[in-house]
């Protein structure tokens, strides 16, 4: 009678065990294993060995079908996901293992490079390790970074690196984009007045750029004036004899700039608006409230004159005098006269 203790998978080449993440299950009829952690040192021929007890003695049986495994050096990089930059609003990278592999967690390591400097932590960060199981004996591995990108960070590289057992390691770099120009707004105008052009260039933004007027370059007479407040600059622009029928404003930072084309509006054109129907409409209503004040004015006018000539002189209508005669006396005439 043989009796299975264990199934073994064999090295057939050096004889020794591989390591197997698990256990064949014989009572079930499974002679299957998992290897973990594979090296290039694990590739070679492989047999299954059964070992029992035959007549209570020990004793197994070797099958002859060999199974060949090749192991090649790890040339899969991990994967990293950017979401679109913006300057001052947290961000998310996703770092993602090479492969679906069970064994060993991976270890993650974030690290950040400017334009000629060394690699660095990104300050500031927030990294998180996570790991999903598609398959019963597979999993993936990931890891996040949180941070708040900055206008330094723009062209920048940062690079996820993956180390996995027996010193296996692969790494990824990207080059990031931060989003932080500075828009140049709509608002911005340009007029002439009587042959002098005036222009007003703004512009809003977490970090402010400085105002260019390339039309400058063509005069030596100018004036330009900036004020900034509340994270917003306006630039504005006086020069005389000029000729453009644009004008060109361009808000510049360190590491770039941005460009917008301003139409040139002539004073001729707000006349011309100013003379059409809805321009006229408020003339007309001032002339016809003038005109029917004027007529009611001249009515009341007559009215009260041709009431005054009907009304007759009464007694209380009088003008009293008191004259003092030369002697002394407490009697007084009193004249009266009549109202004309």
């Amino acid at each position: 009678m043989f009796v299975i203790i264990c199934a073994t998978l064999l090295f057939s080449v050096r004889g020794i065990h591989a390591e197997t993440g698990a256990s064949p299950d014989v009572s079930q009829g499974n002679c299957s294993i998992i290897i973990n952690d594979l090296t290039e040192s694990d590739s070679g021929a492989y047999q299954l060995r059964v070992s029992g007890l035959l007549n209570g003695f020990p004793d197994g049986l070797t099958y002859s079908e060999r199974a060949v495994l090749s192991v090649k050096a790890l040339t899969q990089k991990p994967s990293v996901m950017i979401p679109p930059l913006t300057e001052g609003q947290p961000t998310t990278l996703t770092c993602t293992a090479p492969g679906l592999c069970s064994g060993s967690d991976p270890e993650f390591t974030w690290t950040w490079r400017g334009a000629g400097e060394k690699d660095s932590q990104i300050t500031g960060n927030i990294t998180a390790f996570k790991t999903e199981d598609p398959t019963a004996v597979t999993q993936s591995h990931s890891s996040t970074l949180t941070f708040n990108p900055s206008a330094e960070h723009h062209s920048s590289n940062v690079t996820c690196e993956v180390s996995f057992r027996n010193n296996i390691t692969a790494e990824e770099t990207v080059t990031l984009n931060v989003n932080f120009y500075p828009k140049i707004l709509n608002s911005s105008k340009c007029e002439v007045q009587s042959g002098v052009l005036t222009c007003v260039c703004i512009s809003k933004g977490i970090r402010l750029p400085y105002i260019i007027w390339p039309l400058l370059n063509n005069h030596s007479e100018y004036s330009v004036i900036t004020t900034v407040s509340h994270q917003t600059i306006h630039s504005t622009l006086t020069v005389k004899d000029h000729s453009n029928t644009v004008v060109e404003c361009v808000g510049r930072i360190k590491v770039g700039e941005v460009q917008h084309t301003i139409p040139v509006i002539t004073s001729q054109k707000r006349e011309a608006n100013q003379h059409g129907p809805s321009a006229q409409l408020p003339w007309v209503v001032v002339a016809a409230v003038s005109l029917f004040v004027n007529v009611i004015s001249i009515i009341l006018i007559m009215f009260l004159w041709h009431t005054r000539k009907k009304v007759k002189p009464n007694q209380e209508d009088r003008t009293y005098m008191s004259i003092k005669n030369t002697d002394v006396s407490s009697d007084y005439e009193v004249i009266a006269q009549p109202l004309n």
